[in-house]
């Protein structure tokens, strides 16, 4: 009996081992990079994956500090994978902190981080021709406490791109490890660089700038998280907005956008409805809060036709017709349609459908690379009004419709709105089909049919459900 007394022990100790110590973990990690994820509308530059090359920095200057400390993103990949949570992959932006928190005790991670490029700009200067910034955040996931700490840094250079890469990986390494990090010049963004107040305007501004206050008006303050949190304001000129620096996927954005505008008000008569203007645009609030386009302005505009379509021109201009917005009855429903189409925003569908549309035309690459800059001109004003004018007829591709319907359900879990609300937006889409309704003939002539875009949102919410049920 005290035998198989002992064997009991020795089975319950060993069970409760299994249940503390992750099975997957055979090396912990202090921290384990989970994702990178490129909010900064650039793809590439010099013909390299922006992701990659970010990536490979970071992973390059952690590791000087960390060692065998971090775990890279392939490497934490493969741990998923291995942990039998591949699935994430297909899910992962529901997923809210505390499943990640609990993916992170699985993989046997001290930390779980999800890198961040907010913004990569090649700024035009009027005497050194050109500089380059890099935006980076890392947010930090504490697997023990779930706490979250979120670092951010800036790589400002006019040297060179790799300058600047290298300024804003070391930034965030040392904001993370808590270094302060010597650099030969302070980050525009740096909350520690000192400024000057001005007494009346409440603006500060950097030390060295050429337009500082009289010296009776000037107030010397330590840093800019000082002179915010006496309520100064940063000056426009020393620190320019990000919006306002240059982004060549960002003109052509406005560029496209004009022509989409230009088209649609061409055809439809605007509404003059400022009470259902303010309402779309509070119930987008939260969806645009959420989005990874931080710096983007969405304003909405009202057609007047019976027809039931919605378009998002590249530029931020989101249009209802009248006769969707009839047919919507609840915020929830509205915020379906919202957060689709600042989907196709997000994700730079026109512009990609653009690019390709320019390399796959032979004759406008002809026309825009061999003769003069007039007929130049003219082939890519040409292009534009194509380009548009084919989504706005025929809308975009199958793939990006389901990508945008992915992201809207993601937008409206996460801001702890309805997301199934979409079952409702896409029956009622069907009985209008049944009816045949002929003012709804052009959304199922532009979109996958309604029981396919349901079929695709059940299976996206499904791995979600499934990542769930492994945690």
């Amino acid at each position: 009996m005290a035998y198989q007394g002992i064997k009991r022990w020795i089975a319950i100790v060993l069970l409760l081992g299994l249940l503390v110590v992750p099975v997957f973990a055979e090396d912990n990690a202090q921290l384990s990079l989970i994702s990178v994820k490129n909010y900064s509308g650039v793809d590439s530059v010099s013909g390299r994956n922006l992701e990659d090359a970010v990536n490979d920095l970071v992973s390059e200057e952690f590791r000087k500090f960390l060692k065998d400390g971090y775990r890279g993103r392939k490497a934490t990949h493969d741990l998923i994978k291995k942990a039998d949570l591949g699935v994430y992959y297909e899910a992962e932006n529901l997923c809210t902190n505390d499943e990640l928190v609990a993916i992170g005790r699985k993989i046997g991670s001290t930390e779980l981080g999800i890198l961040e490029i907010n913004g990569y700009n090649e700024i035009k200067r009027e005497k050194s021709g050109k500089s380059y910034q890099l935006l980076l955040g890392l947010k930090v996931l504490n697997c023990d406490t779930g706490e979250e700490q979120y670092y951010i840094s800036e790589g400002l250079s006019e040297k060179s791109r790799d300058d600047a890469f290298s300024k804003a990986v070391r930034q965030l390494a040392g904001a993370y490890l808590g270094k302060e990090v010597v650099s030969e010049e302070r980050s525009l963004r740096d909350e520690n660089v000192p400024v000057i107040g001005h007494l009346t305007s409440k603006a500060y501004h950097l030390t060295q700038c050429n337009h500082l206050p009289r010296k009776d008006l000037q107030v010397p303050l330590n840093s800019r998280k000082e002179a915010e949190q006496n309520e100064y304001r940063p000056c426009p000129v020393c620190f320019p907005p990000y919006r306002n620096c240059v982004n060549s996927d960002r003109q052509l954005e406005e560029t496209l956008g004009a022509e989409a505008c230009g088209t649609l008000e061409y055809y439809y008569r605007l509404s003059d409805n400022p009470e259902l203007i303010a309402r779309l645009r509070k119930i987008a609030a939260p969806i645009v809060a959420d989005s990874m386009r931080k710096h983007m302005d969405i304003k909405f505009r009202i057609l007047e036709t019976d027809e039931i379509n919605a378009f998002a021109a590249p530029n931020g201009y989101i249009y209802f017709t009248q006769g969707l917005l009839d047919v919507l009855e609840t915020d929830d429903e509205i915020a379906f349609v919202i957060a689709h189409e600042l989907g196709h925003i997000e994700k730079k569908h026109a512009v990609i459908n653009y690019k390709r549309a320019q390399a796959l035309s032979l004759f406008a690459a002809i026309l825009i690379a061999g003769t003069s800059n007039n007929s130049s001109d003219q082939a890519k004003a040409s292009l534009f009004a194509t380009v548009m004018a084919n989504i706005i007829m025929k809308g975009y591709s199958r793939d990006q419709e389901k990508e945008a319907d992915e992201m809207a359900l993601t937008h409206l879990k996460r801001t702890n709105m309805d997301y199934n609300a979409y079952r409702i937006v896409m029956g009622k889409f069907m009985d209008l089909r049944q009816n045949k309704v002929t003012t709804i003939e052009k959304i199922f002539s532009t979109h996958p049919s309604p029981e396919e875009r349901i079929a695709n949102l059940e299976k996206y919410l499904s791995a979600y459900e499934r990542l769930i049920s492994k945690l």
